[in-house]
């Protein structure tokens, strides 16, 4: 009887672990698209992303850190999420100033829409 019950825990807790971590990128892509918003209504208000990062609170997130990253002609920026804790070895996700996503889920840092792959 225990071992039924530890083969079924060994089973059921890594679909688990994965059903969490899919809701919680789901959730993070919901804010990173929220703050690409946010973004916008800056750019329309100064005509750039000039001092965007200084001047903007990013949303804070138990599971991710975020970082925003403006070109150096302030007329792009990218908005990185990069996972902590419990998240960590998802995956790095990105959203630019064009609507582009990535996701490189071979690095916790860094994600370039011009090469990885979006979000699905």
């Amino acid at each position: 009887m225990v071992a039924i019950i530890a083969i079924i825990a060994a089973v059921a807790y890594p679909a688990y672990t994965r059903q969490v971590q899919s809701t919680r990128q789901s959730g993070m892509q919901g804010r990173l698209m929220d703050f690409a918003v946010t973004l916008e209504a800056y750019r329309a208000q100064n005509f750039s992303y000039e001092d965007a990062d200084a001047n903007l609170v990013l949303p804070a997130d138990p599971f991710y850190d975020l970082e925003l990253l403006v070109d150096a002609d302030n007329r792009g920026y990218l908005l990185l999420a990069k996972p902590e804790g419990t998240m960590q070895g998802s995956g790095a996700m990105g959203i630019n100033a064009r609507g582009e996503t990535c996701l490189r889920t071979t690095s916790d840092s860094v994600c370039d829409p011009a090469v990885d792959p979006g979000w699905k």
